[in-house]
């Protein structure tokens, strides 16, 4: 035990001040045996600023039916701080990737969907989490998924677990650890479970960061305050510290996410931030699907408004020299606002390097259809960091 002290917990999100954009609009999705007693009927979901919120629609710990999502609402404002998070039930009528968007007006960026998911039903729950993903991007809402294992019986030791690899699925990432020594651990143990998955503090990670920041960036997430997360489990209850070293790196590249510690530095950390799709995808970790899928919201905002607007042609039909430098500045204002605040690469006052190209030679009066190619540089991440150290008789 500690020394006697006062002792303060700071918390953030109080005051409702949330950041200027909408990168943080998150939802944890959760199959409720009955939506929380204090929500009307009929309601799918609702939006909360902080846990008191929550805790006042009386989503509680000391309730069965809420203590899960309780835990998951506290561990995503624990890390994420002022942010929006939208509490859905998957289990209410009318459940679909339409009423989600209509619910959160299209502004949902991030969501943990979860699920007592088996690590044999594994692949076909990435399926159907992909499918919804690819819904709602049909709506014009692209959405990046978490989801968890939750299968105790089953020995986290790298053979008997999913590939996650080939389920060509790069929406979707799977939380395959918990906290083993703070409030998880102790809600696991009320419940007679081996471990709670870290879905809402992995997405409290993704609520606080900028789009191109990994959440294993060490120097920015930090899962450990006070008793949480001084131990990681896996899946199964065992400590990942116990686990062999050839275990995780199977784990990694099959695929999954979860937590380490680092010689050095106190805290737990998340490893990487994997998809369920090949490690030679451009779209292989969280971070590039969260970039790119501002990249598409951004420059369609721009572009909407010029739906059906009159385009200028040469005596020859095709398109004129000042519709395709109006439309290439337009496409690439975005852009280039996001090349500033740093979510991809390239010097955004760097005029010389055209994001957008536009053909000149297509022809629009024939077909009404106007093409732009876009291509952007994502921003790098030093995922290792290789040194060569020696002794040398002269340092000239």
């Amino acid at each position: 035990m500690p020394l006697n002290d006062v002792r303060f917990t700071t918390t953030a999100g109080g005051l409702g001040r949330l950041p200027a954009n909408d990168d943080h609009v998150s939802a944890i999705i959760f199959p409720f045996t009955a939506s929380p007693a204090a929500w009307s009927a009929g309601v799918v979901g609702k939006k909360y600023l902080s846990l008191d919120e929550a805790q006042a629609d009386l989503i509680v710990e000391t309730d069965l039916n809420t203590i899960l999502p309780w835990y998951f609402i506290r561990e995503f404002f624990r890390i994420g701080g002022a942010a929006e998070l939208w509490v859905i039930n998957s289990s209410a009528a009318g459940f679909s990737a339409q009423t989600v968007f209509d619910l959160t007006n299209g502004r949902l960026r991030q969501a943990f969907w979860y699920a007592a998911t088996a690590y044999a039903a594994l692949a076909a729950r990435v399926g159907t989490v992909q499918a919804f993903a690819t819904s709602l991007a049909a709506l014009h809402s692209p959405c990046v998924f978490l989801i968890n294992v939750k299968d105790e019986a089953v020995a986290v030791n790298g053979t008997l677990q999913t590939d996650l690899a080939t389920l060509n699925s790069q929406e979707v990432s799977v939380v395959a650890f918990g906290d083993g020594s703070g409030k998880g651990k102790a809600i696991a143990t009320s419940l007679s479970i081996k471990h709670v998955p870290a879905g809402g503090a992995v997405l409290g990670l993704l609520a606080r960061s900028q789009v191109h920041v990994s959440p294993a960036y060490v120097e920015a997430s930090n899962l450990a305050q006070g008793d949480d997360f001084q131990t990681i489990i896996l899946s199964d209850g065992q400590s990942s510290q116990a686990v062999g070293t050839s275990v995780l790196d199977t784990l990694h590249q099959k695929r999954y996410v979860f937590a380490v510690k680092h010689i050095g530095i106190a805290g737990a950390y998340v490893h990487d931030g994997n998809t369920c799709t090949a490690s030679t995808s451009d779209y292989a970790y969280v971070e590039n699907n969260r970039a790119i899928h501002k990249c598409k919201r951004e420059v369609r905002t721009v572009l909407l408004p010029k739906l059906s607007a009159p385009l200028s042609v040469d005596t020859d039909g095709k398109l004129a020299p000042d519709s395709v430098e109006y439309f290439s500045r337009l496409g690439e204002k975005p852009l280039k606002r996001m090349q500033a605040a740093g979510e991809l690469s390239g010097d955004a006052a760097n005029s010389s390097v055209r994001l957008v190209v536009i053909d000149p030679d297509q022809d629009v009066l024939a077909t009404s259809r106007l093409k732009i190619g876009i291509k952007v540089q994502p921003r790098g991440v030093a995922r290792n960091i290789d040194v060569t150290i020696g002794f040398a008789v002269s340092l000239v």
